[in-house]
């Protein structure tokens, strides 16, 4: 639980009212420390016959405290271009800018030290390595996300010929 890493896990419940930003003040009645970093995932649910019916989970999570003096999370994130096309069986490297919430600190990254990660909306169409490298796999459209540690994202149009 030191400044550097996540702290323990525990559960909070957060209720969704159609926004994709939730803040977490406290965990189970407690303020959390706004010098660590947190690692937490999102598991959606809806009940159905007074049971929950789990939807999905998100990846893990992690997000430094704004009070942190060594980390801080992103921003927003910009790719070089909106669109792109390749070419079935051939590549291409996107590439993203990020900006800092604090520019003086280090960007806190994901447990395998990566800053982001990327997934593709449609694998059949194209895939994408965890470094950004788009390939087409048969013609069609589809969109790669570049997701920050914190969750922030963009996307960029993908266009297989």
């Amino acid at each position: 639980e030191g400044k550097g890493t996540p702290a323990s896990n525990s559960y909070v419940q957060v209720t969704g009212n159609g926004s994709t930003t939730a803040y977490i003040k406290s965990v189970s009645g407690k303020a959390i420390d706004r010098t660590k970093i947190y690692s937490f995932v999102v598991k959606a649910y809806r009940v159905v016959n007074k049971s929950k019916d789990y939807l999905g989970t998100s990846r893990v999570l992690y997000a430094a405290g704004d009070k942190n003096k060594t980390y801080t999370n992103v921003k927003t994130l910009k790719p070089s271009k909106k669109s792109v096309s390749v070419a079935v069986g051939k590549t291409k490297k996107l590439q993203t800018k990020y900006k800092k919430q604090k520019s003086s600190r280090k960007l806190v990254s994901n447990s395998a030290g990566k800053k982001l990660s990327y997934y593709s909306s449609d694998t059949s169409i194209a895939t994408v390595s965890s470094s950004g490298k788009v390939k087409g796999i048969r013609k069609g459209t589809c969109y790669v996300y570049a997701v920050a540690h914190n969750g922030v994202r963009t996307r960029v149009k993908i266009t297989v010929k």
